[in-house]
């Protein structure tokens, strides 16, 4: 899903942050990616139908 050009959650700092990790912290630290959030989990914060809107119909 495109973001909006001024997003509050800008994507490209999620690269930026793993380079710094990557350059700076190198064998301090173990980066792990996260499970995927299920359905249940993703409608604690977002409303149904914002979940019903991102998420494939299963």
């Amino acid at each position: 899903m495109p973001l909006p050009q001024r997003h509050r959650f800008p994507m490209q700092k999620y690269h930026i942050l793993r380079s710094m990790v990557d350059e700076n912290l190198l064998g301090r630290v173990t980066l792990e990616s996260a499970k995927l959030a299920s359905r249940s989990e993703l409608e604690l914060g977002h409303s149904k139908e914002y979940v019903e809107k991102i998420l494939p119909a299963v």
